[in-house]
C-alpha cells in the first residue's frame, strides 16, 4: 500500500533525511514506467511516488494560484519545500505538455521538468512505432516510412490546436477526432476544417472559425525538429490504436490501454528519463 503524508510529514521526513532518492510524479502510469527503467539501469535506490502520495489541499493550490490537477499539486509541493528552506535529493517530476511552448518553466531546487511533453515520450522512437504497429499489431502497412510521416503531421495538428486553445483561453471541450481520420495510401489524415468547424459548433463558437484556423498554422509553422517536443503522449498513442483498427491490424490491439501496457514493458528503454532524475 502507498503512504498517504502530510505537507508537513513531506517537510520532516525530507529535512531527517536529505539522502533519500525519492522522485515524486504525476500519477501512477508514470511511477511504472520510471520504476522499471530506473530497476533496469540498476538505479534500485530511487524510489518513485504518484502525486497522490501527498495530502495537498484546495486551500494551498488557491494560495500558490494553482488550478486542480496532479501537476499543479506537485508544482505547489516544490514551491512548499523550497520555502521551507529543505536541501534534499528528491526530485518532483512533472510533464512540459505545452508549457514550455507558452511560457517560461518555473524553477525550483528539486523540481525538474520532462526533457520532452511527457514521460511517454521518452519512449516513443520511428522504430518503435513500427515495432507495435507492423510487427506486433500487424497492420497492413507496406510503406511505413509514409504512414510515420502521416502519424507525425496529424499530431502537429493536434497539438497546435491546443496551442491556439490555450492562446485564445477558450477551454473548449474537443470532439472524438478519431471519427474524422481518413487512412488511405499507407497514410491516414484528418479533415482539419472538419474538425475545427464541429469542435466550434459543440462551443457555440462558429464565429471566430477563421482566426482559429489562422493561428493553427501560425503554430503549426514553428512545430519543427524532433516530435517529442511537440507531441502529448495520450494523442499519440490513441492515434497509434485508431490507426491500428483503420489499416485492419489486430482488434485486440487497438486499443489504448494496451498500447500504453506495452510501454511499461519496453520502459528499460528510456535511458534519457534515469538521466533527468538522478
Amino acid at each position: 500500500m502507498l503512504p498517504r503524508w502530510s505537507l508537513d510529514d513531506i517537510i520532516t521526513r525530507y529535512s531527517l533525511e536529505p539522502g533519500l532518492r525519492d522522485v515524486f510524479v504525476e500519477g501512477e502510469f508514470d511511477q511504472e514506467i520510471i520504476s522499471r527503467s530506473a530497476k533496469h539501469h540498476g538505479k534500485e535506490d530511487i524510489v518513485i511516488y504518484p502525486s497522490d502520495c501527498v495530502e495537498i489541499s484546495r486551500e494551498l493550490l488557491l494560495k500558490h494560484r494553482l488550478t486542480l490537477g496532479n501537476k499543479q499539486r506537485l508544482i505547489a509541493l516544490s514551491r512548499e519545500i523550497e520555502n521551507a528552506g529543505v536541501k534534499a535529493n528528491l526530485v518532483i517530476l512533472v510533464d512540459r505538455d505545452i508549457d514550455h511552448m507558452v511560457g517560461m518553466l518555473e524553477s525550483q531546487r528539486n523540481l525538474r521538468w520532462t526533457r520532452y511533453c511527457d514521460i511517454q515520450c521518452y519512449l516513443f522512437s520511428k522504430r518503435l512505432v513500427q515495432e507495435i504497429v507492423c510487427e506486433v499489431a500487424r497492420a497492413k502497412v507496406t510503406d511505413f516510412d509514409s504512414y510515420f510521416a502521416s502519424l507525425i503531421s496529424v499530431s502537429r495538428f493536434i497539438f497546435a490546436f491546443r496551442l491556439v486553445n490555450h492562446d485564445m483561453r477558450l477551454n473548449l471541450k474537443i470532439i472524438d477526432w478519431s471519427k474524422i481520420l481518413v487512412a488511405k495510401n499507407d497514410s491516414i489524415s484528418l479533415d482539419e476544417n472538419e474538425f475545427i468547424k464541429r469542435v466550434l459548433n459543440k462551443n457555440a463558437k462558429s464565429a471566430i472559425a477563421d482566426e482559429f484556423h489562422n493561428r493553427i498554422l501560425l503554430w503549426m509553422d514553428k512545430l519543427n525538429g524532433d516530435f517529442r517536443l511537440w507531441v502529448r503522449g495520450h494523442d499519440f498513442v490513441e492515434l497509434m490504436a485508431v490507426s491500428i483498427r483503420m489499416f485492419k491490424g489486430q482488434i485486440a490491439m487497438a486499443d489504448a490501454n494496451v498500447l500504453n501496457r506495452i510501454l511499461v514493458l519496453v520502459a528499460d528503454r528510456a535511458e534519457e528519463l534515469i538521466e533527468d532524475i538522478s
